[in-house]
């Protein structure tokens, strides 16, 4: 309405609006991607209708996930609520683990990084070059923490009643291009979105390389108003096309090897590189703010702060860099402690270690980001 009101008054025509202020249900947008879901597979018949009103709206209001995600398919996730289930040992300690790992994530790692993010994108005309770089950074390290954390914290408690969810993050800032990238960050949504709007498009208007890179396009765009009505989103996702023209038109396709080479690293930090300008957008209230924050990043002066950074804000650099070699080392593996031989002499001052770290934090943390979308 405010961009129509825009337009109208540059053909010097005055048109008053009035708008509503919605207060939405907190999670309405996931529970309505997989009702949606459920209508359109039903509508296909790759699914049958669910005769079980209890296993239905089970599937619609499980609450470990909805709020946040995953996103989960009716296929997979109502037969669940149709069949017996009993405790299993290893899949609630397992859950546990799960759980640990998100909340640190969310609660201390993410709530770390908030501080600094927050105060650069709130002081952003007063503050040098290395500083919002560096704030920017943090933010980065907190929207993964702050997702990733939650998604983890939802796979785990769902493990605790018998359920499976499915795996939402895969260390998506490890990836070596942006293809791969939306295959490991917000797993469900993007595999959503490719299953109901992007596979559709390109199987009812054709597989030329013009056309689909379209529906590329058409699709970031979608995601984008997803996360909200403005223009910031649409442009730090819409944007986000562009790095797929290779692959359409190029057919450019690379093959890694499980373990990075050199030129691997260097498609990490160029991605990172890239992830890092368009999430200044996701984060700035709009986009006159978004461009003034890269201005002043690349205003002359200020790395001689470098050398004077301050001591609490070291730490929390050091910390976070600690946070990520230790992602980076078990990088093939859900989390730190999956799949783990690590004898209990040593699980379990790790187990207190995250528990003390979690509850010091508690009172600190920041509000789930998602909360918003």
């Amino acid at each position: 309405m405010e961009n129509l009101s825009a337009m109208v008054s540059a053909f010097g025509f005055n048109l008053s609006l009035v708008t509503a202020n919605i207060v939405l249900p907190v999670g309405i947008s996931f529970y309505t991607f997989q009702t949606l879901g459920y209508t359109l597979d039903v509508y296909k018949r790759r699914i049958e209708p669910e005769r079980n009103w209890i296993s239905f709206f089970g599937f619609v209001s499980f609450f470990p996930q909805l709020v946040a995600g995953p996103i989960e398919k009716a296929k997979s996730l109502i037969p669940q609520f149709n069949q017996g289930r009993v405790f299993d040992y290893q899949s609630g300690k397992e859950g546990l683990e799960m759980v640990l790992w998100g909340l640190f994530m969310k609660v201390v790692i993410s709530g770390t990084c908030a501080v600094e993010a927050d105060y650069a994108y709130e002081e952003y005309m007063t503050l040098s070059s290395p500083q919002l770089v560096l704030g920017q950074f943090f933010f980065m390290i907190q929207l993964y923490c702050d997702f990733a954390g939650y998604s983890l914290v939802a796979i785990g408690v769902a493990k605790l009643f018998g359920f499976h969810l499915s795996a939402n993050f895969d260390y998506p800032y490890f990836s070596r291009s942006m293809q791969e990238f939306w295959t490991r960050w917000h797993i469900t949504l993007n595999r959503w979105f490719g299953d109901y709007v992007f596979t559709p498009m390109i199987k009812k208007y054709g597989e030329t390389p013009f056309r689909v890179w379209l529906v590329y396009l058409f699709t970031f765009f979608l995601i984008g108003l997803w996360h909200g009505p403005s223009w910031t989103y649409v442009i730090a996702f819409a944007g986000l096309a562009v790095y797929f023209i290779p692959r359409v038109f190029l057919n450019s396709k690379k093959r890694y090897s499980p373990v990075p080479k050199l030129g691997d690293l260097l498609d990490i930090f160029l991605l990172n590189l890239i992830l890092f300008f368009h999430l200044i957008f996701f984060r700035s209230d709009s986009v006159s703010g978004a461009l003034l924050f890269i201005k002043q990043m690349f205003s002359e002066g200020g790395w001689d702060w470098l050398a004077t950074m301050p001591n609490e804000q070291f730490a929390r650099l050091a910390f976070v860099v600690i946070f990520l070699l230790v992602e980076w080392m078990t990088r093939t593996i859900p989390h730190p402690f999956a799949g783990s031989r690590w004898p209990s002499a040593f699980r379990w001052p790790a187990y207190l270690l995250l528990f003390t770290w979690i509850a010091n934090y508690m009172d600190k943390t920041q509000p789930y980001i998602y909360f918003q979308f």
